[in-house]
């Protein structure tokens, strides 16, 4: 702070008396002494700067303002005036006259300090752009302090800027790799983000996540793959499907380095290029299994990956009749090596970890007793001994103890009941953990939440671990996908919070219960008459509730799907394995830029059941943004906002820089310039007309959190 040129001595008394009044919080002994200061010498800046900060305790903010705006115009370059005169307007509401005098007091401030507290006050309030804007002005002066980094690469990230933001992130992981919210975030970020160069930096920071239990590794997916397709390290697995005459000894290096093995056995590998080189080396190992015996024993922990792989994809990949036939042989030759009373070898390891590319380890070892391995081979077999044959065999036994609020009697939701219970969906293998804030502790508390069509978990799972005080109520008309569920929040330790139920979710109200956030996400649409269905959810509501829809867009799928569709239906194909496997077939032999291509775009497409659920459901409405009004209107609902990427809410506002995401006239005409930008699904939150009380979730719903 600057100090006035030879104040009078009793302004300097009076002043001093003041400061310890403020301190003790006497505010009316201090306002007197200011007071005296200003009125024996006007141009004491210092007592107008303590004056305003006392009326601004005393809530008297206009003459805060006008204290504050004094002691600037006496001395235009003192930090603490212009600072607080900017906070003093931000308060009334004046963001736009606050920018500058905050911007100001960044560039004379010495250290960070100011810049990062501004950040942080925009931060909070979800003034993303503008946090960025005053995060950077710290960071300009400070590229070390984590936290700083951190808020600046959330801040990034929500104005849409995410190859920054993942740089800043991926820098502190390095620096930081046991830090776990670093590692969660970094996952979060990486979702839908890949680089086209290859990254040696990106490639650590990835087997930094991947070794790491509760970390959602699906979101790696896509950088992952554009990693392995990028790194020189690889190149001679992508050369392999081209002379796959032999297995060399650099191909087999390449098999067994972690990145790879970690990789196929963490995510699912949705990658049309990363498909062709596995299931060319998967070919190659059975066409060729006989001579096990001469491949080196690394060769174990990459076929055990892959297997769990094919696992999590539902042994999607198509199968030569070659194939087929090798593939007997080798199931044959497995029945005379395996035995309950016999430990199974490295040799024989191989083997069967390659039979489970093709099969599931609970179809082929029968026995009642958990298979054996060899101390050698056990710790590599682990994974795929779980995910093959410990976790559907648990899952089986859960079955019966799943608790029904109904039968399933309607003709379309036993089609689809039918269909999920064979194939559930989807399979999931880890969540992000998060540590209970008591911010998050107080926005859950005695919050009751329905999941109505949760699938095999995921969802309800996922607010768990957002919302650790709140109750979870969870229904599905599949048993199967409930035991599934049932199972990974057992091991996530979030089961006592979840009540999972099997039943009809249009008869939901013999649960008799009402909740105060509802979510059904991609189940309306598959409905006879989803009508009804929102009419049933939307009776256990509480007043004042929140609620979100997620619906297929017409706009998206006609483009993306029609096309895939019109050629399944011209060939008269089934959702049966082989029928499924020898469409992809046909899609992948057909030339770039075909638009029945367009439906390798979506991620479900490299997923049995996911692809079943994409392109062969038996039941599905479309909708566009008009029709989700009417839907709203009809059932008296008024939009909250819609679920936007921090990317496309960029594009949003620059199209419409006054518009705002519940006004689904102005979504319609984004939708129409960016048709791919649902091509997921709309997720749009609701709430009754007329009712505008907070809802306790709301601040998570606008961040996407939700």
């Amino acid at each position: 702070m600057s100090s006035p040129s030879n104040p009078p001595s009793s302004v300097k008394k009076n002043y001093l008396e003041g400061i310890k009044f403020h301190k003790k919080n006497n505010l009316m002994e201090a306002e007197a002494f200011f007071a005296q200061c200003i009125a024996e010498d006007e141009t004491f800046h210092p007592a107008w700067l303590q004056l305003g900060l006392v009326w601004s305790k005393m809530g008297r903010a206009q003459e805060s303002s006008e204290a504050f705006q004094m002691a600037v115009s006496l001395n235009e370059t003192d930090v603490d005036s212009l600072y607080n005169l900017g906070l003093s307007l931000l308060k009334q509401g004046l963001e736009n006259e606050a920018l500058p005098y905050l911007s100001k007091a960044c560039e004379f401030s010495e250290n960070t300090d100011i810049a990062q507290s501004i950040g942080d006050f925009f931060y909070k309030s979800g003034e993303y752009k503008t946090s960025s804007f005053f995060f950077l002005k710290a960071y300009q002066k400070d590229k070390t302090t984590p936290q700083l980094l951190k808020s600046l690469a959330v801040s990034l990230f929500q104005d849409g800027d995410t190859a920054r933001a993942v740089h800043l992130i991926q820098g502190l992981l390095l620096r930081f790799p046991s830090n776990e919210s670093y590692r969660a975030l970094f996952a979060e970020l990486m979702n839908k983000y890949a680089e086209e160069e290859f990254n040696p930096d990106t490639k650590k920071a990835i087997e930094i996540c991947l070794t790491q239990e509760n970390i959602r590794h699906r979101n790696l997916a896509p950088s992952w793959c554009a990693t392995f397709l990028t790194d020189p390290d690889y190149e001679v697995l992508r050369n392999f499907p081209k002379t796959p005459d032999t297995l060399e000894a650099d191909v087999f290096k390449a098999l067994k380095t972690p990145f790879l093995c970690m990789g196929l056995r963490r995510s699912i590998t949705s990658n049309a290029p990363i498909e062709f080189i596995l299931t060319h080396v998967r070919r190659y190992l059975l066409l060729n299994w006989e001579n096990y015996t001469s491949w080196p024993k690394s060769i174990l922990e990459f076929i055990s990956s892959q297997a769990i792989q094919c696992w999590y994809n539902d042994f999607i990949y198509f199968e030569t009749s070659e194939e087929k036939q090798n593939l007997q042989a080798l199931l044959s030759h497995l029945q005379t090596e395996l035995s309950p009373s016999a430990k199974i070898k490295d040799d024989t390891a191989k083997l069967l970890a390659l039979a489970c590319c093709y099969k599931p380890l609970y179809e082929i070892y029968t026995d009642d007793s958990d298979p054996c391995f060899a101390a050698s081979c056990k710790s590599i077999m682990a994974p795929l001994l779980k995910a093959q044959f410990k976790n559907p065999r648990y899952e089986t036994s859960l079955i019966p103890k799943i608790k029904s609020f109904t039968e399933i009697e309607d003709a379309t939701s036993k089609a689809v009941q039918k269909m999920y219970e064979n194939r559930p969906y989807p399979r999931w293998t880890s969540l992000n953990s998060t540590k209970t804030s008591e911010i998050l502790k107080n926005m859950s508390s005695n919050l009751e939440i329905l999941v109505a069509g949760c699938g095999t978990g995921q969802e309800p799972c996922l607010y768990a671990s957002i919302l650790p005080e709140a109750k979870i109520t969870a229904i599905d008309l599949s048993r199967s996908s409930i035991a599934y569920g049932m199972r990974m929040a057992e091991e996530l330790g979030y089961l006592p919070r979840i009540t999972f139920l099997h039943g009809d979710l249009m008869k939901v109200g013999e649960l008799d219960k009402t909740f105060d956030y509802v979510v059904s996400s991609g189940v309306l649409h598959h409905l006879k008459e989803p009508d009804k269905g929102l009419a049933a959810i939307l009776n256990t509501l509480k007043p004042g509730g929140k609620m979100s829809i997620s619906l297929y867009s017409k706009i998206a799928r006609d483009m993306i799907l029609n096309p895939a569709s019109d050629y399944i239906r011209e060939k008269g194909y089934s959702s049966s394995l082989d029928d499924i496997r020898t469409f992809r077939q046909d899609i992948f032999k057909m030339p770039p830029g075909d638009p029945r291509t367009f439906c390798t775009h979506a991620g479900d497409f490299f997923n049995l059941s996911e692809c079943n659920d994409l392109l062969f459901h038996v039941q599905e409405h479309r909708y566009t943004f008009p029709l989700i009004q009417e839907l709203a209107d009809r059932h008296g609902l008024s939009p909250y906002t819609v679920s936007l990427s921090p990317q496309r809410k960029r594009i949003f506002a620059e199209m419409f820089p006054n518009g705002d995401l519940s006004d689904l006239k102005l979504m319609d005409q984004f939708e129409q310039k960016n048709p791919e930008a649902f091509a997921e699904m709309y997720k749009v939150y609701f709430h009754r007309k007329n009712e505008t009380s907070p809802h306790p979730l709301d601040m998570l719903i606008k961040i996407g959190a939700l």
